[in-house]
Formats: structure tokens, C-alpha cells, sequence
């Protein structure tokens, strides 16, 4: 907040750019008034070997002017809080205020009024007092400027993160349902559909593989000669039937060929062999019945379906299903 005045503590050390040549006195010597108490011939090389002074070191009147006049400032806005008895820093808030105000009024003596110094004449004077009389006083407002330059931190970092656009939490992770669970769900939404209204016996089949969903109907369409062997060498006939046109094997049908698989094996393979590519696999079947409005309800499969089905141990749904 205040440093020393041009010149580091002019003739307060034997480092000083304007300590005598030979004088160890901590205070100010006789140089300082002028006297250069050193021999005439010895010559002072000392100033040859010290670093140029910058513009940002010795401050102008001006900017040294505003320095002290901000510092004016934070104090009479610190003697507001302390006035309601509010901690700044260790000391008692009405010791602090005493101290602040003897520094305040240092500064004001030296900044305003007839007794207004140049600015850096006015550091130079505040800096010497605040080594003498008013050392406590400006020891207490720099522990209070610590406080002070943190708060001001805190509230810069406070307005900025206020400035940010609200971050949306993430997603949450996609539930992962298992087959049973995504069979129920389709069925559930596919007896609340409209059947087909008639006389004609009309079935339709979910097949749940692999978290997918295959759909077949009992509408004769072809099928993949592979699905074919697949099913009819798992099969003995129970009961009169073409292998085309029941729905759960056009369900297959769709499963095969969604994967690609070209050999009755790969097919075994994905529903049987260790490591299973494709576990717990679930059907359910389903027909339209009714006189004279017809529904879509829940039916057991076949004979003859329900003998592949167990051969590739796929598991059929038949809680509560019709025969």
C-alpha cells in the first residue's frame, strides 16, 4: 500500500544511495542535509554499482497523488464496517478504528487542503511518519489492507463465476433394461393397439435378442432358407403346420437376418455356445380374437414352436396366455 519514497528509505541504511561513504547510522546522518561524510578522495563507487531507478519505482506526483488518495478511501469505507463493531482483523474493531482513523488523517493532512504536498513529496512524508509516530497505526492498517485485498478477491471471483452460464447437469446414464424387461414394454404397447377385424386367424410375435426387437407375423411371407433349417431340423411335427407361417419364425427370420449369419452353426452358436453372444433371449406370441370386435391377447406358442424355441433356448412368455 505505501512503500518507501523515491530513493528506498532515504538515508535510513548504510545501503542507501544516500548513506555516507564510511556512516553507519541507522537514521537520518548529516548527509541527508547535505553533508557527504566521506573523503574527498575516495570515490564513491558504490553508485556506479546500483540498478537504475524505473518510471514503475518512483511513481509521478500524480499517480503517488492517487495512490494516497485511494488509500484515503478504503480506509473511510473499513471505518464503516468497524463502526457496527464488525471484526476486520485481530485487533478489537475500535482499536482498528483508532488506528485507521490516525492514518487516515495522515493522509488527508497531506493530500487536501493548504497543506497539500506534491505526490511524491507526500509519500516521502507519510513514509517517515509511519516509521516513527505513526508506525503501530500503519502496522494495523496493513494487516487490515490483507484483509481487505481478499475480500476483494473473493468478490471478484464471486461476480465472475455469477457471470457464467448455469452448467446443466449431465445426463444420467441410460438404464439399461434386460430383454424380459423391453419384451414386457412391447407387448404391453402392442395389445393396446387395434387388431385387424374378421374372421382370419391373424398372429403377431416379438422376438428380444441383444436388447433388440424383432417383430414377425403369420403372413406366409418367405423366408431365408437358412431360417428354414434352422427350424424345421428342431422340429417334429406335433401338429399341422408350415414352417412359413407362424410368426415367431419370421421373428427369427428378421433376427438372422439383421446379424448376417450365413451357417445353421453361427445361429446355434449365438443362442448356445459359451461365451453367449446373445443370453436370456425372450418371444411372446399373440393373436387377434373376438366375435364381433376383435382384441390382440397374449397366446402360448404352438407345439411345434415351442420345441425350437427350447432347442435354441430362447424363452417364451406365457404368463397368463391363452392357449
Amino acid at each position: 500500500m505505501i512503500s518507501a519514497p523515491p530513493g528506498g528509505a532515504a538515508g535510513y541504511g548504510r545501503n542507501s544511495p544516500a548513506a555516507c561513504g564510511g556512516c553507519r547510522v541507522p537514521s537520518p546522518c548529516p548527509e541527508a542535509l547535505g553533508h557527504r561524510g566521506r573523503r574527498a578522495d575516495r570515490p564513491d563507487r558504490r553508485r556506479d554499482r546500483l540498478p537504475a531507478r524505473t518510471p514503475e519505482q518512483t511513481p509521478d506526483d500524480a499517480r503517488a497523488l492517487a495512490e494516497l488518495q485511494a488509500l484515503a478511501g478504503v480506509l473511510s469505507r473499513s471505518l464503516t464496517q468497524l463502526e457496527y463493531e464488525r471484526p476486520l482483523t485481530e485487533l478489537p474493531a475500535a482499536t482498528l478504528a483508532h488506528h485507521a482513523k490516525a492514518v487516515r488523517r495522515k493522509v488527508l493532512e497531506l493530500t487536501t487542503g493548504s497543506g497539500q504536498l506534491p505526490g511524491r513529496e507526500a509519500r516521502k512524508k507519510l513514509f517517515s511518519w509511519s516509521q516513527g509516530e505513526g508506525q503501530e497505526a500503519f502496522a494495523a492498517v496493513a494487516a487490515l489492507r490483507k484483509v481487505l485485498v481478499a475480500r476483494l478477491k473473493e468478490n471478484d471471483a464471486a461476480r465472475l463465476a455469477a457471470q457464467q452460464p448455469a452448467q446443466r447437469p449431465a445426463p444420467a446414464p441410460p438404464v439399461q433394461r434386460g430383454n424380459g424387461e423391453i419384451l414386457a414394454a412391447e407387448l404391453a404397447k402392442a395389445l393396446r393397439e387395434n387388431a385387424p377385424q374378421g374372421t382370419e386367424t391373424v398372429v403377431r410375435a416379438i422376438l428380444v435378442a441383444g436388447g433388440e426387437v424383432y417383430r414377425g407375423r403369420n403372413d406366409g411371407s418367405a423366408l431365408l432358407d437358412l431360417t428354414y433349417a434352422v427350424v424345421s431340423h428342431r422340429t417334429d411335427r406335433l401338429e399341422t403346420w408350415t414352417v412359413g407361417n407362424c410368426a415367431e419364425v419370421h421373428a427369427l427370420d428378421w433376427f438372422i437376418h439383421a446379424q448376417g449369419f450365413s451357417t445353421e452353426a453361427e445361429v446355434v452358436a449365438a443362442f448356445l455356445n459359451p461365451p453367449v453372444a446373445f443370453p436370456d433371449s425372450w418371444i411372446v406370441a399373440m393373436d387377434a380374437r373376438g366375435r364381433d370386435v376383435r382384441s390382440w391377447v397374449k397366446r402360448t406358442p404352438c407345439e411345434n414352436c415351442q420345441q425350437w424355441l427350447k432347442a435354441l433356448g430362447i424363452k417364451a412368455d406365457t404368463k397368463g396366455a391363452a392357449s
